[in-house]
């Protein structure tokens, strides 16, 4: 179950978070 707008950050939205995406690297 994949809940985009959790409140908890779960390991897969923190990968997301950390890698870079399509605009390059976000933080």
């Amino acid at each position: 179950m994949k809940v985009e707008n959790s409140v908890i950050p779960t390991q897969e939205q923190m990968a997301g978070f950390m890698a870079p995406g399509p605009d390059g690297p976000i933080s």
